[in-house]
């Protein structure tokens, strides 16, 4: 069933993903923000026969099994839930409980979004500076974030901080830097395409859900501190 077969996912969305397809030998791709890179992959590679697409998601809440369509459909993503649902109560399980099996054979996964609005020319401006500023650092010392590499999306380099190699990232260029924690953690910074907000996307996995909890909360603050800093907000 799953022979040259690939999902896909968006580079904020949970990294849990990563895990189940490894354990099932499914290739992962990882695709810029928005459902039309999806849609891109399933023409580049589904379509020419050269792989077969599984499921594509997005952190917002967008779903796609199949190649009926080329964005995220809610029908076939509801078919998918009563399926689920069906097969857990078949094992004397609510969905819930079939949630909390995946967290315990895979870790537990979390995620969260900060953003700040900055309204008219001079908030754009601000965002526009903060994200220079980010781009340009060398050294990065946040509370209970030990960053040990960046992905500059509009550079299209990875930088290893620990001896400052860098390597090609085989995406579009966007204006995004992602952070690479120790852990497995994660924290992602880029500006909004259709408002005026700068955008922060968290990612941790622990073994427990309250140490996987308390990670966030202190990876979130640390990371919003500096954000506040460099836009001037109190």
């Amino acid at each position: 069933m799953f022979q040259n077969g690939f999902v896909v996912k968006t580079i904020v969305t949970s990294e849990l993903a990563g895990k189940i397809a490894g354990h099932y030998g499914v290739e992962l791709i990882e695709v810029l923000t928005g459902f039309k890179f999806i849609g891109e992959k399933i023409k580049e590679l589904d379509e020419p026969g050269i792989k077969k697409f599984i499921f594509g998601f997005e952190e917002s809440y967008g779903y796609l099994a199949g190649t009926f369509a080329r964005d995220k459909d809610a029908v076939v993503a509801s078919m998918l839930i009563c399926e689920m649902a069906a097969y857990y109560r078949n094992r004397g399980m609510s969905l819930y409980e079939g949630l909390q099996e995946v967290f315990e054979k895979y870790g537990y996964f979390i995620e969260g979004i900060t953003s700040f609005t900055l309204e008219g020319k001079e908030g754009i401006e601000k965002i526009g500076a903060a994200m220079d500023t980010l781009r340009n650092k060398k050294s990065y010392s946040l509370k209970g974030c030990r960053i040990n590499a960046v992905r500059d999306y509009l550079a299209r380099t990875v930088t290893d901080l620990a001896d400052g190699s860098t390597r090609p990232l085989d995406l579009p260029a966007s204006n995004v830097l992602y952070y690479e924690l120790d852990g497995g953690a994660w924290f992602c910074i880029r500006p909004s395409g259709t408002e005026p907000k700068i955008k922060i996307y968290y990612g941790v996995s622990e073994k427990t859900p309250d140490k996987a909890k308390q990670r966030l909360e202190t990876i979130k603050g640390s990371v919003t501190g500096m954000i506040r800093e460099l836009l001037h907000q109190d």
